[in-house]
């Protein structure tokens, strides 16, 4: 069992290496996502049919059962009572499997039999670390070839390997330096320290040469927030409420202070960044229209797809919120709210994790991140790092499939 248990996870990291580059995608599901659903027959047969999944990971899993639910009530109220007057074709479906798909996954890293002989820990710092190989060998081959083997490295001069979309790895990228630099901190070995930091450097120079702006953001408030955390959060240790009590005082003092006198200035600047970076203003009406859309179905929503009018017809949201709130309505949203602070709380022991979390939440608030399997990864990964092996990683009882 020890031994099959570890190629599954072998079969696992070399799934997740495929699953960033969408350009390697043959219809909905590609190699990576074919590799995924033969790990999860694999591991199906290994339990018996017997499923033991670590506590930590509920919140999760239980995110996933609940927002499909949601959404499937979402679903039968703009069936029944509104004849599908709201969404765009197909897209529907398409979300709903993709949600399914994510579920899968995080059911298979929250196995705690996946992981035997091994901790999710280890697993995770060997896949990022694949994951650092990969996107590094793909950036330094783009300083010199703008594609491989006919597939894009760049588009004009911004880093975009292997994907349909510059964002399909800006969000990754601008999230990677700081879980790099978190496995060079916590490792005891000083190659793998070097390795690791050299890896966060070059995820943040892709990062910045990807030209989104919401991957500089990302690194730009992630940046922030872990200085933050590192100079005014203790994690442990006495006197830890007394700290941060003060901590948080003190800050939101200093808060008030700056908004009183730079308030105006930055008010003018937040408007002045948003539209520069709004061709046309197409963001801020897609916005409005979606939000005002939401509003005549706030407690149930529309069910998965696309749902935010623009041009005639219906987009997607390109806001998680939105789309959640579009999706399955206030509920959605609250559950949604609760389950980023629960992974919050969690992270908040490390500063650089806390980077890492604030890098995905800027493209929580300025795109879709409930469809990039990718960034789930991440998340679990970041989640499953920031806990102490062993104690922290409880069992749920089995349970039989």
């Amino acid at each position: 069992m020890t031994s099959l248990a570890g190629q599954i996870r072998v079969f696992l990291i070399l799934a997740f290496s495929f699953v960033p580059f969408t350009s390697l995608r043959f219809g909905a599901l590609g190699i990576g996502e074919i590799i995924i659903l033969f790990c999860a027959f694999a591991l199906l047969y290994m339990s018996r049919n017997v499923l033991t999944f670590y506590k930590s990971m509920l919140r999760f899993y239980r995110f996933w059962f609940v927002y499909l639910f949601v959404i499937i009530v979402g679903l039968s109220y703009n069936a029944f009572f509104l004849g599908f007057s709201s969404g765009r074709e197909f897209t529907g479906f398409f979300d709903f499997l993709s949600y399914v798909f994510i579920l899968l996954t995080i059911l298979i890293l929250s196995e705690r039999k996946l992981y035997i002989g091994d901790s999710p820990q280890d697993f995770f710092s060997r896949l990022f670390l694949v994951w650092g190989a990969v996107f590094c060998f793909f950036y330094i081959v783009s300083l010199f070839f703008s594609s491989v083997l006919g597939f894009q490295l760049r588009y004009y001069n911004y880093f975009s390997p292997l994907v349909d979309n510059v964002h399909q790895a800006a969000s990754i990228t601008c999230v990677m330096p700081f879980v790099m630099f978190h496995l060079a901190v916590k490792s005891d070995r000083l190659f793998l320290r070097t390795i690791y930091a050299v890896m966060g450097v070059l995820f943040a120079r892709m990062a910045l040469e990807s030209g989104s702006t919401k991957a500089f953001m990302g690194l730009v408030v992630g940046s922030l927030a872990s200085v933050g955390f590192f100079l005014f959060y203790k994690s442990s240790g006495r006197y830890k409420i007394s700290f941060n009590v003060v901590s948080l005082f003190f800050l939101a003092l200093i808060s008030i202070v700056f908004l009183t006198f730079y308030f105006d200035s930055l008010s003018d600047f937040a408007v002045e960044f948003f539209t520069e970076n709004d061709g046309e203003d197409a963001r801020k009406m897609l916005y409005m229209n979606g939000f005002r859309h939401a509003l005549d179905s706030f407690v149930f929503g529309y069910g998965p797809g696309s749902h935010a009018p623009y041009a005639s017809g219906f987009s997607d949201a390109h806001n998680t919120f939105l789309t959640i709130f579009l999706q399955g309505g206030l509920i959605a949203v609250l559950i949604f709210v609760f389950f980023l602070i629960g992974v919050f709380r969690s992270v908040s022991g490390s500063f650089l994790l806390v980077g890492a979390f604030f890098s995905i939440f800027m493209y929580v608030l300025g795109g879709d991140i409930l469809r990039r399997l990718p960034v789930w990864v991440m998340l679990i990964g970041i989640y499953y790092l920031s806990v102490e092996q062993g104690s922290a990683l409880k069992i749920n009882k089995p349970a039989t499939m």
